[in-house]
């Protein structure tokens, strides 16, 4: 028989993936009754409440003796707690690795070459191997980590955004409305990022490098993970089995 959880979230939507920001905080479990997605955790507290506040139409209920539900700020209990099946969110979205930093299919062809510049821009993206990012993640300090979030991919490249940029190795890259360019080029017209996002049908939170041996990758917004010690830690040991 299970344990009744203290408190429960639901979202209108079955898609586990927006759930992607949480999937390295311990103990929280999820459950699909559509059209209604579920989640369960360990005590709330103010860190667990910060990072849920993050998930749009997230709504947190109390279960109280009976399995009933009251809904956050109410005083009337809403319903009751139905019968689920759990699974731990890390086991439904942990190890989906996308293939090269989320290659997805080349975007239409057009006359766009990337070619060098004079006006180098300042970093705030960077492409390293992942080995040298855990190294840096693990021993960084917790407040130096958190402006960044990364991507992973199979091949063992990470793509890490944000400043200041990681001091370590790597391809690094000026970024702007989420369209990546390295540093010390320029692309050829020059367009603007929007017309660009479009031209790569790039989706809100998505981003894209350009590689100087020619083509774009694609980083869907869901493959990124806001950076600490934990999350580069985890990457690197999915990444040891692949």
């Amino acid at each position: 028989m299970s344990v009744q959880p203290s408190w429960v979230a639901t979202i209108d939507t079955t898609n586990v993936s927006v759930l992607a920001a949480l999937r390295l905080v311990p103990g929280l479990d999820v459950a699909v009754l559509p059209p209604v997605l579920w989640l369960r955790g360990p005590d709330w507290n103010d860190a667990l409440a910060l990072s849920c506040r993050k998930i749009p139409g997230l709504r947190r209920f109390t279960v109280i003796p009976g399995g009933r539900l009251l809904a956050e700020g109410a005083r009337v209990p809403t319903g009751f707690l139905p019968d689920l099946r759990w699974q731990p969110l890390r086991d439904r979205l942990a190890v989906e690795l996308p293939p090269p930093v989320g290659a997805v299919e080349d975007p239409p062809r057009a006359p766009l070459a990337l070619v060098r510049s004079a006006a180098e821009q300042p970093a705030n993206a960077l492409l390293a191997d992942g080995r040298v990012w855990r190294d840096f993640a693990i021993s960084a300090a917790e407040v130096r980590l958190h402006p960044l979030r990364f991507a992973a991919a199979q091949d063992g490249r990470v793509w890490i955004e944000g400043t200041p940029v990681p001091p370590v190795p790597g391809r690094r890259y000026f970024q702007r409305n989420g369209v990546a360019v390295p540093c010390g080029w320029e692309c050829l017209p020059a367009l603007d990022p929007a017309v660009l996002r479009r031209w790569l049908g790039l989706a809100p939170g998505d981003a894209a490098l350009a590689l100087p041996e020619g083509g774009w990758e694609i980083i869907k917004a869901e493959q990124f993970v806001p950076a600490s010690r934990q999350a580069a830690r985890l990457t690197a040991e999915v990444l040891a089995h692949e």
